[in-house]
């Protein structure tokens, strides 16, 4: 199986590695440039990245994770102070741990609103609980058929809404797509624009369609990243919530070209290649089957057309 070779993943040697004593057997913490800590959970299928962002009086952290592992304690050792909460969006790998924390700062919406309320349960996510999605198999004392995502308390907030972290202003854009509530930060100080789901090199998805994961939209996705593509200045980098933990400029750029490409593409009622069913592309999309666009290091998913499943 392909992600479970050539790991550890090379990329992380570019990063200088912080020695963790809260879970570092399941977590690796990664020091950026900027005041930025890297949290990754390399060990499962997602490969998702969470981001602590340092102030002068206060940190923001960006997601929690699975919830295979608890988080907050991790957290707490990397940064003593007030931290600030906040989802890139509503998807069961960004909210695992957002339990553990007084409240969560979302991008007002009913989907964020619904899936806060309902929290999530093993039914939900079993694919992604096989052992096969493991490169070692379960964490020790983690039973995957007990797996929840207690609901969690939220405080909405809109786009351009601006965290004051102390000589550091993180800034709320939202940018729906991926799903409705998704959402970007940017540092206006350092620069750095914290991606979530809308850009990373991997498969990015753009076919979502039921409650569990809300609703994409190719051609506002494809907006977005153009928006962001014109607005970032030449000297930005982007912290990416999937696999390698930054991308560059220009890396951006290619992704928001290919976008653009796809968008055309069905536009003019061509169609990409049929994705393969299994684990880590069905997310629920039951009697759909999305097509695929494959590009130099990342795909991009889109719906495709109502087939009947298999």
């Amino acid at each position: 199986m392909g992600w479970l070779e050539n790991y550890p993943r090379a990329y992380y040697d570019k990063y200088e590695q912080v020695d963790v004593k809260n879970h570092g057997d399941w977590y690796q913490v990664y020091r950026l440039p900027g005041r930025v800590y890297a949290i990754a959970e390399p060990q499962q299928l997602q490969e998702v990245n969470a981001f602590l962002i340092i102030g002068e009086e206060a940190a923001l952290l960006l997601d929690t994770g699975m919830g295979i592992v608890p988080i907050e304690p991790l957290v707490r050792e990397l940064y003593q102070g007030p931290v600030l909460t906040v989802n890139s969006h509503a998807h069961f790998d960004h909210i695992g741990c957002n339990h553990q924390f007084a409240s969560v700062h979302v991008l007002d919406c009913d989907y964020a609103r619904r899936i806060a309320a309902r929290g999530l349960n093993y039914e939900d996510v079993a694919g992604e609980l096989a052992e096969e999605c493991f490169q070692f198999g379960p964490p020790a004392g983690f039973v995957p058929e007990q797996y929840r995502v207690p609901p969690y308390d939220i405080v909405p907030i809109e786009d351009g809404h601006v965290f004051r972290l102390g000589g550091r202003n993180i800034r709320v854009i939202a940018t729906g797509g991926h799903c409705q509530d998704h959402l970007c930060l940017y540092d206006e100080n350092e620069h750095i624009l914290f991606t979530g789901d809308l850009a990373y090199f991997g498969a990015m998805f753009a076919n979502f369609d039921n409650e569990l994961f809300g609703t994409s939209d190719l051609q506002r996705y494809t907006e977005q990243m153009q928006r962001l593509d014109r607005a970032l200045p030449q000297d930005a980098v982007c912290c990416v919530s999937h696999n390698d933990p930054v991308l560059s400029r220009n890396d951006f750029h290619t992704i928001a070209e290919a976008f653009a490409e796809v968008c055309r593409r069905e536009a003019a009622g061509e169609s990409g290649n049929s994705a393969p069913a299994g684990m880590g592309f069905d997310f629920g999309e039951e009697g759909k089957q999305p097509n695929i666009y494959t590009f130099d290091g990342f795909s991009i998913y889109t719906r495709g057309s109502e087939q009947e499943a298999e």
